[in-house]
Parts: C-alpha cells; sequence; structure tokens
C-alpha cells in the first residue's frame, strides 16, 4: 500500500512543478468552470491516469519476478515515475 501512497506524493510534486512554472496561483483554487486548472468533476484525469501508470509499476515490482530485485525501491521509482508521468502529460 505504502508503495501507491508514494506514486501519488510524486504527483503531487509534479503538480507543484508545473504551478511553480508559469501558472497563475490564482487560476490554481477557482472553481470556474472554464478556468485553466478545472478538474473534470472534481477528478484530474491527468493525475489518475499518471497514478495508474505510476501505481502498476510499483505493484509489479512484488508480483513480476524479473523487476522483484526493485522491490526496495519501487517508492522512490514510482514517486518519480508518477511525477515525470504528470508533467508529460500536462505539458503535451
Amino acid at each position: 500500500m505504502r508503495r501507491i501512497v508514494w506514486c501519488r506524493a510524486g504527483i503531487r510534486h509534479g503538480q507543484s512543478v508545473v504551478a511553480l512554472r508559469g501558472a497563475i496561483l490564482e487560476a490554481l483554487f477557482s472553481a470556474d468552470e472554464s478556468g485553466r486548472y478545472y478538474y473534470d468533476n472534481g477528478w484530474n484525469r491527468r493525475a489518475m491516469i499518471a497514478f495508474a501508470l505510476a501505481g502498476i509499476f510499483s505493484i509489479s515490482t512484488v508480483w513480476v519476478p524479473a523487476l522483484e530485485s526493485l522491490s526496495g525501491f519501487s517508492w522512490v521509482i514510482g514517486a518519480l515515475l508518477g511525477a515525470v508521468i504528470y508533467y508529460v502529460i500536462v505539458k503535451r
């Protein structure tokens, strides 16, 4: 379970990096439906995609024998992977 939580922490860090690189802070906390950072019915789909992909990797370090050597580092890799995936998705 901790492996997946760290994926979310990485995505949150990725959101912070995106926010600090050119975002208007008022827009981050706006509830305006036409706003740049408005979530779809309260869900950030880009973050959910990044979370799912990073989580799949983190969980696979336990279930896939070829990735077993990464099991001890899966939380770090999952967090970094979540942040990078989120950053790439948002910058498109």
